[in-house]
């Protein structure tokens, strides 16, 4: 197609048209195009990206993609036109016929002004009789004529619309190929039919047939413009709406030779328009407000649902800042934030924030930001749907006070404290004020606790019930729910509610200061007894409760009571914990005093070589024995109750493990059992206190003692390796069953097996060495494989890489020392075998004393060295003897040593502040005395 066939043809359009060459070349514009506010000197020969205001890769890249299309691509470009006017357009293009003459690519691109409406078309006949006359002109000419009409018909089967064209009878001549794939008609069949057979219409509405508008052209001669609402019905039954307009063809004397149908496919738009309508539609319908706004915040549209929301009509917002109308000052920043991420990001954002309401509310939102991109895809303004969340944060306000308050009922030990904890909980998520009351033994109410939103209120509550205690018979409040034993609740407070409620003028004054609104009262009620109540006050937030309210009141209130039920339990149980501890101390101190002296004795005796030397070593036993199950049941209260603080050190597992061998061998011996012994040949360092991890092994020797028959095995493996040390008691003992072990470790459990043991225990030594061991961040294991094939126990324990630092050297005094000694107990008879076992173990001056003062006196008198006092001593007790001379300088030196049936850690504190040396336990073991004797602090430093 050439320019000239071109203009020609393109004059006919009803639309503003351009040929270009591939590249976007103009060779050539319609009269339509050149009346947008060109010239044709001022466009042919220009590139088109000049013309357009639209970047210049943007406008390439469009002309690219209808260059490999014949179908019509749609596009929008914004046209400068020579008066500097921009106008935007909607254009679609397609590649057309090449030129004749130059073989070069060429593009056919129609454009439309946005405002133009779907009347496009309704110039059509003006257009069509500009063709008739050019028709009638070229006839002159028959080849020409010819290759016009050939040139026509080139452009019509290339256009984007359906063209028919028919004779004066209607009979159609010809079909372009968009004509032919709309009505499912080939051209070759259609020619000679009917118009009305190949082009079947229908209104979309009632579905009747309407009037051919090429027929109507025909008819009157006339241009029928565009139609609406029309569908067009293939020849195959498929529908679709289309737009149609038709213009007559005229011979040069005017008369009327046939018609040009021109039509398209309007089911894209026709889908865009309703899904349009549907979108307003839900927009106006939903709950949630949706707003459009611009990138900086101006906002563009406004749906109902915002208008509800915040109180303003579309009229009133629209126009407006988002940041000025809806957004208080503190969360600005966030809103800025978020617009930006949108925009620069061309993602969704979403947020929580607070809009202002028009009567100054805040209103709690959740926030949905999407991008609005234009026709290509660059971020114009930002959408935003907003939903109201008050209630939720309502809810998770009132969740949160719920979980926090049931966390501090659970650890509820101090009635008074946790219930004001409660209160305060309360304010401000779930009240504004809240107040506890209990019942007291006189059955009256007493206010325990109470908490304010406002802290210039905080102590209105409780001294507006100081001054006004609510009436017995009051119809409403605490008293009420008290007496009728069921919750209440109240809606909305009244002025009524207030005067009748009111002592006096001054108390309904204080009324009206806490400004009640709504309020919630509920019983604290456990197994039918009502024992106090827990008030919820809604005021100046102008809160409402509701049943769900209350229904969360009444879980709260009946989780108080069972916690504050517990918590007089724990009160009795710690009260009879304690009585227990007493008891038990005291039975240990009673115990252990006459211990003493049968130790002290029997030391003695084997000191001096006694020919019943046999007698006396199975005696030591036997109160060794005594001794030591008197110390496991002290031990494993203490441990129990968590009362026991290690007294870490870096220690080699080996020294621990020969101090245990050592103390546990003779009984071994007697036993004719064979112990073996396998240590690593490296030391083990461990952090750890040392008396106590020696606890744990003699436990597990004396274990595999106590149940191993005479000539048995015990074997005892310590190993390590970089991050645990194990030490392994094995037996060949009287084994266990395997019911048995997941309660070896449970408190006073011996089963069957201890019918025949060898020695007699109390079941409480393998729950001490668990508990020990647990303490010390390890573990401890039993294993046996039935009954008569011996037991396993495994302790592991973490191991540390540092070794034990080296020791300061003294010199030790010996005990072979001449010391000066003053022994102090009430019992006379222990007092003097500790005296003959002094004196035995050195050539010591010892004194004695029975009493408080005359200790005092004594030792005042004499300055000893080492004073053994006992603490219950009658006239002054030994904590009050130790303060005393400790008082005196010259006793600086002197080394105290508390001797006493009491070892509990209390005990031994109250020892280390009278100013003791050191903490003995009665029954003292002569290698206790020996270390006494040769303490460090009777030492010479080198």
């Amino acid at each position: 197609m050439t320019p000239e066939q071109f203009v020609s043809v393109a004059n006919l359009f009803a639309e503003a048209a351009l040929l270009t060459t591939s590249e976007g070349i103009i060779r050539a514009g319609n009269r339509r195009f050149l009346g947008l506010g060109f010239s044709t000197t001022s466009i042919v020969g220009k590139p088109l990206s000049l013309l357009a205001v639209n970047p210049a890769d943007e406008v390439q890249a469009y002309l690219r993609t209808c260059a490999r299309n014949r179908e019509p691509m749609l596009g929008a470009l914004e046209l400068k036109t020579n008066s500097g006017e921009t106008i935007v357009c909607r254009c679609d293009g397609a590649r057309v016929d090449q030129d004749p003459q130059s073989g070069e690519k060429q593009l056919l691109i129609r454009f439309a002004r946005r405002e133009i409406s779907t009347t496009r078309f309704s110039m059509v006949n003006r257009k069509i009789d500009e063709l008739t006359e050019e028709i009638r002109r070229r006839r002159q000419l028959q080849r020409e004529l010819f290759s016009q009409q050939e040139s026509w018909r080139t452009t019509l089967a290339s256009i984007g619309d359906g063209v028919i064209v028919t004779d004066v009878d209607g009979l159609i001549t010809f079909m372009n190929p968009v004509a032919e794939a709309l009505t499912g008609w080939p051209q070759a069949e259609a020619v000679g039919q009917p118009l009305t057979t190949v082009f079947q219409i229908v209104n979309e509405s009632h579905r009747r047939p309407v009037d051919n508008p090429a027929l109507r052209a025909l008819r009157d001669g006339t241009i029928v413009g565009l139609a609406n609402h029309t569908i067009l019905i293939s020849r195959h039954g498929a529908e679709r709406p289309i737009d149609d307009s038709a213009a007559p063809i005229r011979e040069p004397d005017g008369r009327v030779v046939g018609a040009v149908l021109v039509f398209r496919d309007v089911s894209r738009s026709r889908e865009a328009e309703q899904q349009q309508r549907r979108l307003a539609a839900l927009v106006d319908s939903s709950d949630d407000a949706i707003l459009g706004q611009s990138l900086g915040g101006r906002i563009t549209d406004w749906n109902a649902g915002a208008e509800r929301m915040y109180g303003m009509t579309a009229e009133e917002a629209i126009g407006q800042s988002m940041f000025s109308l809806l957004t208080p000052p503190e969360h600005q920043d966030a809103l800025r934030h978020a617009l930006d991420r949108v925009s620069q990001q061309s993602r969704g954002e979403h947020l929580e924030t607070v809009r202002r309401h028009r009567d100054g509310r805040l209103v709690p939102v959740s926030v949905r930001l999407s991008p609005l991109r234009d026709a290509y895809g660059v971020v114009q303004g930002v959408s935003s749907i907003e939903r109201d969340i008050t209630d939720r944060k309502r809810m998770e306000g009132t969740l949160k006070f719920l979980a926090e308050a049931s966390k501090s009922l659970a650890s509820l030990v101090d009635l008074k404290s946790t219930l004001e904890l409660i209160a305060q909980l309360a304010v401000p998520d779930f009240c504004d004020w809240c107040a506890v009351d209990m019942v007291d033994p006189d059955g009256r109410l007493q206010r325990l606790a109470a908490a304010h939103i406002d802290p210039a209120k905080a102590d209105l509550p409780q001294d507006f019930y100081r001054r006004y205690p609510p009436r017995v018979d009051a119809p409403r409040g605490s008293t009420h729910t008290l007496r009728t034993g069921e919750a209440e609740l109240v809606y909305e407070v009244t002025e009524q509610m207030l005067l009748e409620a009111a002592h006096n003028d001054e108390h309904l004054q204080i009324l009206r200061t806490l400004n009640p609104r709504s309020f919630m009262c509920v019983p604290l009620e456990v197994q039918s007894r009502i024992f106090g109540t827990i008030t919820f006050v809604a005021a100046d937030s102008g809160r409402r409760y509701g049943d769900d309210d209350l229904a969360m009141a009444k879980d709260l209130a009946h989780r108080a009571a069972i916690a504050i039920e517990n918590a007089q339990l724990y009160q009795e149980l710690r009260q009879a914990d304690k009585r227990k501890d007493e008891f038990l101390a005291m039975l240990a101190h009673e115990l252990r005093n006459p211990l003493a002296p049968i130790r002290s004795g029997l030391d003695l005796l084997a000191l001096e070589g006694d020919s019943n030397l046999e007698t006396i070593e199975l005696m030591q036993g036997q109160v060794e024995h005594v001794v030591r199950l008197v110390d496991d049941l002290l031990d494993v209260s203490r441990i129990m109750q968590g009362k026991v603080e290690l007294r870490r050190e870096t220690v080699d597992l080996a020294s621990l493990v020969k101090r245990s061998v050592e103390t546990v061998r003779p009984a071994m011996v007697a036993q004719q059992q064979q112990l073996t012994v396998t240590q690593a040949s490296h030391p083990i360092w461990l952090h750890a206190d040392p008396v106590r991890l020696v606890q744990v092994i003699e436990n597990l020797l004396n274990n595999a003692c106590k149940y191993t028959n005479s000539g048995g095995r015990i074997e005892l493996l310590v190993v390590a390796d970089d991050h645990q040390a194990k030490v392994q008691v094995r037996d060949t003992g009287i084994g266990m069953d395997r019911d048995l072990l997941p309660r070896v470790f449970d408190l006073f459990t011996q089963s069957s097996r201890s019918l025949d043991r060898a020695q007699g225990g109390l079941g409480i030594g393998l729950t001490l060495v668990q508990k020990l061991v647990e303490l010390h961040g390890g573990e401890v294991t039993a294993d046996s494989a039935g009954p008569g094939l011996g037991s396993t126990f495994q302790v592991l324990l973490p191991v540390v890489s540092s070794q034990s630092p080296d020791a300061k050297k003294v010199v030790v005094g010996s005990s072979l020392h001449c010391r000066s000694i003053l022994a102090v107990d009430d019992n006379i008879g222990a007092a003097r075998l500790l005296t003959m076992l002094l004196q035995k173990l050195g050539d010591h001056t010892v004194e004695m004393a029975h009493d408080g003062p005359t200790a005092l006196a004594k030792a005042t008198q004499s300055r000893p060295e080492i004073v053994l006092l006992d603490i219950g001593l009658p006239g002054m007790n030994g904590y009050e003897v130790a303060r005393s001379l400790r008082a005196q300088p010259d006793f600086d030196t002197v080394l105290l040593v508390a001797l006493t049936g009491y070892g509990q850690k209390e005990d031994m504190a109250k020892s280390q502040q009278a100013g003791f040396d050191l903490h003995l336990v009665k029954p003292p073991s002569i290698d206790q005395i020996r270390e006494v004797l040769a303490h460090p602090k009777l030492a010479r430093p080198e």
